[in-house]
């Protein structure tokens, strides 16, 4: 009993076991299949400052279902977090390494896979889901008692039956916060949005958090009641509208939920941000979801950012007409980034330049640009970095043509990257107008017989006045190699030839027809200029007599040189269906007397009696049965 007393003394006279510790956070609810979804919370833990064991608490939360339309419950779903946790990061190392111990955040996640029955969940109304606990950082400076006022979790969603079939719609999606913070006096923004899985349109609206019905000296965890929820208290001078004092004040795009800031006010000071996202398809609202998160405001050492130029130099080797990089289809050309950070020189330090982004209408794949570079104050403050363009092969053009190319460079810097950047105009011109490679195969045509068990040469005949050549070859579904035939790609100018040669085995037969496609290119890079052409081999059985051999069947084994030996003519050769494999002699009992597999055999009955034999000829594909007689 003593013990009973000792705890409620606790939960009535400490606060701090329920303040201090849920930063913020929102629910999301996903469609899945049919009626099935998964919902799931996430929750922003201040690590730093709340006191010891609540992260073991709330392993499990209960929410309630409600219907939008007279507040009365129609469920009710059990969260469980999930045993992992992770340390909400900062946009760069620097920042997490300069920031750790300032303030340390724990991604906390909580999921169910639920099912909303449609003959309950049907009415046009909607239905929200709802979560509450008390209390909110004690340190939050735009609102009243910030550690006795709760925090209402909250997600609207429709009707999950339309027309007598499934409602598909989940609800928006938000990345993961990073802990960066804003800097006074100084323009800072944040990605605040999300996206929607289904690509209905959303609305973000900065609003007064919600209060709801947790009191820290009543019920600091309430089983979620229904609506209406009573609203947080501002402090003097501060609103929806105005949560954190700036030039401007804090606010979001409707758009985007971009959230941006020139804080006039704070240093390592806590304020509270809620934002309501509306969710709408074909103009009717359809959903909608509450996040709330707590901002730091600190000062910060002045970033000024990267500055990013282009060096023009004059010369043969790089050329610029006004803003205009010229850049020849059948060269590699460069030019020279300037990167440079003044804040390396003011702050003492060092600053990494990168390239986060590059927006454009060329291929990728025909520049290569430098990777990141390191500036020390009073050693390279600014650095020179190629961006190196080839495009040969890559580009389909036969005349100049203008291309845009926006460059942006980021910092390290903290509490975000800043960026600058470059924008430049590229002109690629083709080489002077020549003509075209020619290929041609010898011997002529493009489909050609080939025959098991011969060499087949075709020479494939490059021709070009004008440019170097290149001239390959390569199989249309199959390798070349694996398949025995040989072809060496071969380069050179005015007339190149190089044969391809295969002797096909019987197998080859079936499917018997093997496409091998030729490119000859020349140096000059147009597109056109690049010449296909296909050879097509048809794989035929040559013509045999074989099968139309005519046994003789009598010889006569009597020493006066005529007719001495039995022998089949005409057995030689052959092809893949009909030839040789060998010859069998039985007696009149059916013994056998004689075998071979040479098609030039001889048999003398040397030691077997006048009288009838029998033979079986295998030609593979048929059998020459008869009889022979020896007579001596």
């Amino acid at each position: 009993m003593k013990k009973i007393y000792f705890l409620f003394f606790i939960l009535l006279f400490s606060p701090r076991l329920f303040a201090s510790h849920i930063v913020g956070g929102e629910f999301q609810l996903r469609h899945y299949r049919g009626y099935t979804y998964t919902l799931s919370m996430r929750l922003y833990f201040d690590k730093l400052n709340a006191a010891p064991g609540l992260l073991e608490a709330d392993i499990t939360i209960k929410t309630n279902i409600f219907r939008k339309s007279d507040n009365v419950q129609v469920g009710t779903q059990e969260l469980v977090r999930n045993i992992d946790y992770e340390t909400v990061k900062y946009a760069t190392e620097e920042c997490d390494f300069l920031e750790r111990g300032v303030q340390e955040t724990l991604n906390l996640k909580y999921k169910a896979n639920i099912f909303l029955d449609p003959e309950i969940y049907d009415d046009p109304g909607g239905y929200y889901i709802v979560w509450e606990r008390c209390c909110r950082n004690n340190d939050i400076d735009n609102i009243q008692e910030p550690d006795k006022a709760g925090q209402v979790f909250y997600l609207e969603f429709p009707a999950v039956k339309r027309a007598g079939r499934p409602f598909v719609n989940s609800s928006p999606v938000f990345e993961d916060i990073v802990a960066d913070y804003f800097c006074r006096n100084q323009t800072n923004t944040f990605n605040f949005g999300g996206y929607d899985p289904d690509g209905d349109s959303l609305v973000y609206t900065l609003v007064t958090p919600l209060n709801g019905h947790a009191s820290i000296y009543g019920e600091a965890l309430p089983d979620p009641k229904p609506a209406p929820y009573d609203l947080i208290t501002w402090k003097p001078g501060y609103s929806a509208n105005n949560m954190i004092h700036g030039n401007p004040a804090l606010k979001v795009n409707p758009r985007t939920g971009v959230l941006s800031v020139n804080p006039s006010e704070g240093d390592k000071t806590l304020f509270v941000v809620s934002m309501i996202v509306d969710e709408y398809r074909n103009n009717r609202k359809i959903g909608q979801v509450r996040r709330d998160y707590q901002f730091l405001v600190k000062t910060c050492p002045l970033n000024l950012g990267p500055k990013v130029d282009i060096e023009k130099p004059k010369g043969p080797d790089t050329e610029f007409r006004g803003d205009t990089f010229v850049v020849k289809l059948n060269e590699i050309k460069a030019f020279e980034l300037l990167l440079s950070d003044s804040s390396t020189t003011i702050l003492k330090r060092q600053a990494n330049i990168h390239i986060s982004k590059i927006t454009t209408n060329l291929p990728t794949n025909i520049f290569t640009p430098p990777g990141p570079q390191q500036l020390t104050p009073g050693v390279n403050d600014t650095v020179r970095a190629q961006f190196v363009f080839n495009p040969c092969d890559k580009l389909l053009i036969e005349e100049e043509k203008l291309f845009d190319l926006d460059i942006v460079v980021s910092d390290d810097g903290c509490p975000h990257p800043r960026t600058d950047t470059l924008n430049i105009k590229v002109l690629i011109i083709p080489p002077p107008e020549n003509p075209a490679p020619v290929l041609q195969f010898d011997p002529g045509g493009k489909s050609i017989d080939v025959y098991p068990g011969s060499v087949n040469k075709i020479n494939a005949i490059g021709l070009d006045s004008a440019d170097f050549m290149y001239l390959s070859a390569t199989g249309l579904d199959f390798d070349l190699e694996e398949k025995g035939m040989s072809f060496t790609n071969i380069g050179g100018k005015d007339s190149i030839a190089n044969p391809l040669l295969w002797m096909p085995d019987c197998g080859e037969l079936n499917p018997g027809v093997f496409n091998v496609v030729f490119k000859l290119k020349d140096s000059s890079c147009v597109h056109s200029h690049q010449v296909y052409d296909t050879l097509t081999l048809k794989v035929k059985d040559s013509e045999t007599d074989v099968d139309k051999v005519d046994p003789k069947n009598l010889f006569t084994p009597n020493g006066d040189e005529w007719n001495q030996t039995y022998t089949i003519a005409g057995l030689n050769g052959g092809n893949c269906e009909y030839h040789f494999v060998g010859i069998e002699i039985f007696n009149r009992w059916g013994s056998r007397v004689f075998k071979s597999e040479d098609p030039d055999f001889s048999w003398d009955a040397e030691e077997y009696p006048d009288g009838i034999y029998y033979y079986v000829v295998d030609l593979n594909k048929k059998k020459i049965k008869g009889w022979l007689e020896v007579m001596r």
